[in-house]
């Protein structure tokens, strides 16, 4: 919807390094749990011990050291550029008359021994400043840019809104609100909470990844790409540190069952774990506590839908599932310079929103949700397209086409086994179909025991000692549903 040229464009004013306090919040409370935090009055005292004109950290795993530029930024630097940083602070790479090393080896040397650190980089949540947690030693190079909260209105953002996610069925709004108001109380407080995934779902060009920069702009302004990593293609997850908002959007879609899988155990790994292993290349693996939350936008083909993992007990209350409608934006956007000037006016309007979430905004009763601040929702029209394409709802399918066709008997009863041989036989209507869904060992019970859960009313479990079977009854009839 906007290109990401117009993202970075926004202005600086409505922006800042650090958290600044709310109405909800005193200055300076809720260091993250976990974590024992230096502040950098502290640091700069520590840094004396070395040299009172460097203010310097080592990273001890990439053997390189760390300097703050003019933006107060922490920098990498080879030793060779170091040494030249020293030399113009007086430090002298000459060997001392009468001794075998320099006063840059020597300080050096007291800098890798007194202020190494184990990892340094942007970590999610976090100011700059060094950090202390579970015996690690971390350097945080660069914090999150959050929006100044400024009292205010903000109607383009409230009419972008109503056109995405108003909807005749559901009070949509209020969770999208309600995730996002979360997020932000918890980011500007400095303190670590869960948060489900946000998955939109919807047309084309209807504005879903338009929602998804929004959050990233509230959020601090940083998000990564997670894809690979939660779906196994690849074990590095590094560039995830530094970003508040992971943003799934755009993917081709992996709709395999195990991709599914382990993109539904990063989903529960990544919305309720607060301990993260952040792992890079060439980079020692570290234990840090990044503040993340995730959203997925995926329009509403079959085949898009199928990237979400199984909707079972273990991914149910871990995501909020939104629909999403096109309905064209307030302002036009044909061309880029467009696009840019509706970024603009829309980033003028974030001061108002972060202002709103984080004071104005509250969770009805109803919705509160102990664990996640707010509780899960699933648009029911979202929630049947994925049911249809599951596993176990093409089981019963095949069911349906080869047991229960012509003369409909009221049920049938037997092991899984049978079942699968009945389905898989030579002449049955889905045998072909029947042989790829079941072809892994106990593929029939597994489908059959999620049947089950989902549709009661036409499974039935006849477990006991001696047989495990099953009853399957006839479909309702049209009228009867």
């Amino acid at each position: 919807m906007i290109s990401a040229s117009s993202e970075v464009k926004a202005s600086n004013e409505f922006w800042e390094e650090l958290p600044l306090p709310t109405d909800r919040q005193e200055a300076g409370k809720g260091d993250f749990r976990g974590s024992s935090a230096q502040n950098s009055e502290t640091s700069r005292k520590s840094a004396v011990t070395c040299h009172p004109e460097v203010l310097a950290w080592y990273d001890i795993s990439r053997k390189e050291y760390l300097v703050q530029d003019g933006r107060g930024v922490w920098m990498p630097q080879t030793e060779g550029q170091f040494r030249r940083h020293c030399k113009m602070h007086g430090i002298s790479g000459r060997t001392i008359e009468g001794a075998c090393h320099s006063p840059f080896d020597a300080f050096v040397t007291k800098l890798q021994r007194e202020r190494g650190v184990d990892f340094a980089g942007p970590v999610a949540g976090y100011a700059p400043d060094i950090y202390e947690d579970s015996g690690f030693r971390f350097l945080v190079t660069k914090g999150p840019r959050l929006i100044i909260p400024r009292a205010g209105d903000f109607p383009l953002i409230r009419t972008v809104l109503s056109n995405v996610l108003g909807d005749d069925e559901s009070d949509q709004l209020t969770f999208f609100h309600g995730w996002l108001a979360v997020a932000v109380r918890a980011l500007y407080a400095r303190r670590r909470a869960p948060g489900q995934a946000l998955v939109l779902v919807g047309p084309a060009n209807g504005g879903k990844s338009l929602l998804q920069y929004i959050v990233t702009a509230i959020l601090g302004g940083r998000q990564a790409k997670p894809y690979s990593f939660m779906t196994g293609a690849t074990h590095f997850n590094g560039h995830l540190a530094g970003a508040e908002h992971l943003r799934i959007s755009d993917e081709n879609p992996l709709t395999d069952i195990r991709s599914r899988r382990n993109l539904g155990a990063q989903i529960k790994n990544i919305c309720v774990e607060a301990s993260q292993n952040i792992e890079d290349k060439h980079r020692t693996a570290i234990t840090l506590k990044p503040f993340w939350r995730l959203s997925i936008s995926l329009n509403d083909e079959p085949e898009n839908l199928l990237v979400l993992p199984p909707l079972d007990e273990h991914t149910l209350d871990k995501l909020i599932l939104l629909k999403a409608h096109r309905r064209g934006m307030p302002m036009p956007t044909a061309t880029d310079e467009q696009k840019e000037n509706f970024w603009r006016a829309l980033a003028s309007e974030f001061s108002a929103y972060a202002h709103w979430l984080l004071n104005t905004f509250e969770i009805p009763d109803g919705l509160v949700c102990q664990r996640f601040g707010i509780v899960h929702f699933h648009h029911p029209e979202i929630t049947v397209e994925l049911e249809r394409f599951e596993a176990y709802m093409r089981l019963l399918a095949m069911i349906d086409s080869e047991i229960f066709k012509d003369d409909l008997p009221e049920s049938w009863e037997g092991s899984a086994e049978e079942l699968e041989r009945r389905l898989t036989r030579e002449g049955s209507v889905c045998a072909r179909e029947a042989r790829q869904l079941l072809s892994w060992p106990g593929a029939t019970a597994r489908h059959l025991g999620q049947l089950w859960r989902a549709q009661p009313e036409r499974v039935e479990r006849l477990h006991d000692k001696h047989s495990r079977a099953w009853r399957i009854l006839q479909p309702l009839a049209p009228g009867d549903r």
